[in-house]
């Protein structure tokens, strides 16, 4: 109702609606939610399509990373394998050397022992050179008739032994007592034969070993002593 006033009176009359206006402002309204919940809509639909975007750049550099990690952990594993590798190699070259080193040791030590007898029959061929000029020398001195016109017949005389047939010494014995042929075979290099057909001793070993046909040793021994003094069968 509508108050109608008339002087100091009011007068309610009753209010009409133009037709059609009852239905207006709920539409209006309706259409009022139905815009804000499309931009609602269209909010999240934007939203979701940006977190889908955003969901798949991430899953793509995921991926990415997870192939860059997956590359550098096999090359990883690659240099860890060279580096195992290596590793092992020079474990295995390091015993290579060490067992070379032992053997060179080994061998530089029967080197050593072989050069120390060596030494030791060079010095006592030279002992026993010494020893077979030395009594050629003093029966020769005493007036021994020394007959052989050679290095070795002289050798052999001295060690069958001499005696002077005249003078103070008459019917003394000068030989090397308890001198074995194969002695006087490897002490051969140290006598010459000197230009008056004496012995002499020659320190430096160079003289040539006695002839095939000396009576020195037996032909066996004499063949096995000049291979391993000359190298040469």
């Amino acid at each position: 109702m509508i108050p109608i006033a008339k002087g100091n009176e009011r007068t309610t009359w009753p209010r009409r609606d133009e037709p059609g206006t009852a239905f207006l402002w709920p539409s209006i309204a309706c259409l009022i939610a139905l815009i804000a919940f499309g931009a609602q809509w269209w909010d999240n639909y934007r939203l979701r399509e940006q977190l889908r975007t955003t969901s798949a750049q991430h899953t793509a550099a995921l991926e990415k990373q997870a192939v860059v990690i997956q590359s550098i952990q096999s090359q990883r594993h690659e240099e860890r394998r060279l580096i195992e590798q290596n590793c092992r190699a020079q474990v295995r070259w390091m015993a290579e050397m060490r067992d070379s080193f032992t053997n060179l040791n080994e061998a530089q030590v029967k080197a050593q022992v072989v050069a120390q007898q060596l030494n030791d029959e060079r010095r006592y061929n030279q002992w026993n050179a010494q020893s077979i000029v030395s009594v050629f020398n003093s029966a020769a001195s005493a007036g021994a008739p020394w007959r052989g016109k050679s290095r070795d017949a002289l050798v052999e005389e001295v060690l069958a032994g001499m005696t002077p047939v005249a003078g103070p010494f008459a019917g003394k014995t000068f030989r090397v007592p308890n001198f074995s042929l194969e002695e006087a075979f490897l002490c051969a290099p140290f006598i010459a034969l000197d230009a008056e057909k004496g012995l002499v001793y020659d320190q430096s070993g160079r003289q040539p070993l006695p002839n095939e046909g000396s009576t020195l040793v037996p032909i066996a021994a004499r063949k096995a002593d000049r291979k391993r003094l000359t190298g040469n069968p």
